[in-house]
C-alpha cells in the first residue's frame, strides 16, 4: 500500500512540473485556459485525482486560478512567495559541493559544472533560485546554515562529510543527496556498476585482452562501483586483472596525464586499451599517449565516463559512458520538491541508467 501511495504522489509532481514548463514556454500563455481535467487525465494517463492535485499546486503557487464551471486560467508565469506561504522558508535552495582533497573547487570539474547548470535550471522552472557553496570536513554545518534562509538542500559528491548530512537529517530540513551514498536520506546516482561493465565489455568486444584502468579515488563509492563493473566484465570473459595496468587518480585531467605517462615509462608491457573512470582523466591520458609518440586508438584505445561536452572536441573524439546528467538533475529536483511539500517519500537510492557512447578513441587492437 505504501508503494502505491508514493507512486501517485510522484506522478502528480511530474504532471505539475510538465504543466509549469508548458506555461513557462508559452504553450499555455498567460490569460489562456488550461485543458479540462478530463483532457489532462487522458493526456498524462493518470487518475482525475492526480490531475486535481497537480492543479492545486499551481493554484497554491499563484500561477493559475480555478473558475467553477469554466476551468483553470493561467494568470502568471512565476511562483508567488508570501509571508504566509506553507513552504518551510522561501524560494531558495542551497547546493553544497565538497572541495577536493587539494582544497580545490569541484565545480570546476566538468561533470559537476554540468550537474549544477541543470539543477539550477530545473529549480528555476519550479520558481526557486539556487545558492552554491562548498563544504570542507572542518566546516561547521550548523553555523553555515544560519547564514541563509532556504527551503531545502542538495548535497553533491562523495567528499561531503557524513556528519554534515547527519546533522541535516536530524532536523526538519528537506534534503537530497546526489552522486553520493547515504543510508538515511533519498539519494540519486548514475548506475556506476553498469557503466564500468559496459565500458569494459565494449573494449573486450573490440578484441582487447590487455585492458588497464585509470581509477578514481578508492574511497569514493562511484570508483568502487565502476571498478566492480570493470572486474566483472573481465572475469566473465576470462581476462586477467593485471595490477601493472592499474593506476589511481584524483579524478583530475592532470592526474590522468601523469599516471598514463608513468604507465608508459615504467611498464615493461603496455595495455592495448584503457578504461578511464571519468572523462577528465581520459583526456589527460590521451595527451600523455600523444606526447610519448603513441597514437589513440592505433596503439592504445581509451574510453571515459560522464560524456562531458569536451569529449566531443578532442581528437579522436572520446568514447565514453553517458551518465544522463539531465535525468539525474530532474530526479533530484523533483524529489527535493516533494520533500519541501511534505510528501511522504521513502529514503531510497534512485539509480539513473547510463548509456554507452562509441566514438573514435576506441578501435580493434593493432595486430
Amino acid at each position: 500500500m505504501t508503494t502505491k501511495k508514493n507512486v501517485k504522489k510522484y506522478k502528480y509532481i511530474t504532471v505539475y512540473q510538465d504543466l509549469l514548463n508548458k506555461i513557462l514556454t508559452d504553450i499555455f500563455p498567460v490569460n489562456s485556459m488550461l485543458p479540462s481535467e478530463k483532457e489532462l487525465k487522458s493526456m498524462y494517463s493518470v487518475e482525475r485525482t492526480t490531475v486535481r492535485k497537480a492543479l492545486d499546486l499551481l493554484v497554491k503557487d499563484g500561477i493559475i486560478e480555478k473558475h467553477p464551471g469554466v476551468g483553470a486560467k493561467v494568470i502568471r508565469k512565476k511562483k508567488v512567495v508570501t509571508e504566509n506561504s506553507n513552504d518551510i522558508t522561501n524560494d531558495t535552495i542551497l547546493f553544497f559541493l565538497a572541495k577536493t582533497k587539494n582544497n580545490n573547487d569541484r565545480l570546476t570539474q566538468p561533470f559537476y559544472a554540468s550537474l549544477f547548470y541543470y539543477i539550477e535550471k530545473d529549480l528555476q522552472n519550479l520558481g526557486y533560485k539556487t545558492i552554491y557553496s562548498t563544504l570542507s570536513p572542518n566546516d561547521n554545518i550548523k553555523e553555515i546554515l544560519k547564514k541563509y534562509t532556504y527551503a531545502g538542500i542538495i548535497f553533491a559528491s562523495f567528499g561531503i562529510l557524513k556528519d554534515h548530512i547527519d546533522f541535516v537529517a536530524s532536523t526538519n530540513i528537506p534534503f537530497v543527496v546526489v552522486n553520493n551514498d547515504y543510508m538515511n536520506g533519498l539519494t540519486v546516482m548514475p548506475d556506476n556498476f553498469l557503466g564500468g561493465y559496459l565500458a569494459t565489455k565494449h573494449l573486450i568486444e573490440l578484441g582487447h585482452k590487455k585492458i588497464g584502468a585509470l581509477k578514481g579515488l578508492s574511497k569514493d563509492k562511484s570508483c568502487q562501483d565502476r571498478l566492480l563493473g570493470f572486474k566483472v566484465a573481465l572475469q566473465e570473459n576470462n581476462i586477467e586483472f593485471n595490477e601493472e595496468f592499474q593506476r589511481s587518480t584524483n579524478w583530475e585531467a592532470e592526474s590522468g596525464y601523469e599516471n598514463m605517462k608513468d604507465m608508459i615509462l615504467n611498464n615493461k608491457e603496455l595495455p592495448t586499451a584503457i578504461f578511464a573512470f571519468n572523462d577528465a582523466t581520459a583526456l589527460g591520458a590521451i595527451r600523455a599517449i600523444n606526447e610519448m609518440g603513441l597514437k589513440v586508438p592505433d596503439d592504445i584505445s581509451i574510453i571515459g565516463f560522464d560524456n562531458i561536452s569536451q569529449s566531443e572536441y578532442v581528437f579522436p573524439q572520446l568514447s565514453t559512458i553517458d551518465t544522463n546528467v539531465q535525468t539525474i538533475s530532474k530526479t533530484a529536483v523533483l524529489s527535493l520538491y516533494a520533500k519541501i511539500k511534505k510528501f511522504d517519500l521513502p529514503n531510497i537510492k534512485m539509480v539513473v541508467p547510463v548509456t554507452l557512447v562509441v566514438r573514435g578513441s576506441t578501435a580493434e587492437p593493432n595486430k
